[in-house]
């Protein structure tokens, strides 16, 4: 089913908890990003990644620490700049990431893809990692709350709902740059309404009525990064 980015329904509060504990997690099948190493054809594999919760995102973030401080055999102390621990820290942090979000498409029990975070770093290239944690982040802020791009309909939709009573709307669902676009499509319609166009018309120049794709958004896992590529000896 396409998702919308029109206002979301309301929903009786005595059922918000139920419908959070038993809707189905966001989910998507994607391919292995790892080419075999004499055809150069993209291997026949797949892995599901699903959107991680707060919880799990907790979890990897503490083993990201843990095994950064086992690699320097040497606790980050408050104030050093210890440049070492932070690269380490964030490429940890990916990769606990990675083997939480990644699991074995239609295997019953919906089993992880890697069987644990020590094995996935000595089989999985920093590229391979890479890859999939951008298709983590994107499929995160596509299933997300945080809308980032509307249509001109969807736009009107969510005016319509303000106009009802804007305590209804959760307006910090929008991002920066979709209040903005709607603020510029409000606009647009209060001077088609005083000129009598009877069509909001163009937006203020300058403007667009739909967002890009490209525009920026923090829906990735906080404080984790691409993995970043060793220099050369």
């Amino acid at each position: 089913m396409q998702q919308t980015n029109s206002p979301p329904a309301r929903i009786d509060p005595s059922d918000l908890w139920g419908q959070l504990t038993t809707l189905p997690r966001p989910t998507k099948e994607i391919g292995y990003p790892r080419r075999h190493p004499v055809t150069g054809d993209w291997l026949e594999a797949r892995v599901s990644v699903q959107v991680l919760t707060e919880a799990e995102l907790m979890s990897a973030r503490a083993a990201a620490d843990t095994y950064a401080k086992s690699v320097l055999k040497d606790a980050q102390k408050s104030g050093d700049a210890n440049l070492g621990y932070q690269d380490i820290y964030r490429n940890a942090l990916v990769v606990e990431v990675i083997v939480r979000a990644c699991r074995a498409p239609g295997m019953p029990g919906n089993p992880p893809a890697f069987p644990n975070a020590e094995l996935a770093r000595k089989f999985v290239t920093s590229d391979e990692f890479a890859v999939l944690f951008q298709a983590y982040c994107d499929f995160q802020a596509e299933s997300g709350p945080i809308i980032s791009m509307m249509t001109n309909d969807e736009m009107e939709q969510w005016l319509e709902r303000l106009a009802e009573g804007a305590s209804q709307v959760p307006l910090a669902a929008l991002s920066s740059d979709a209040k903005n676009l709607l603020l510029l499509h409000s606009a647009s319609r209060l001077r088609a309404l005083r000129t009598g166009s009877g069509s909001a018309g163009p937006p203020p120049s300058g403007s667009s009525t739909e967002i890009s794709p490209e525009s920026p958004n923090d829906s990735s896992p906080p404080e984790a990064s691409r993995p970043t590529r060793p220099e050369p000896s």
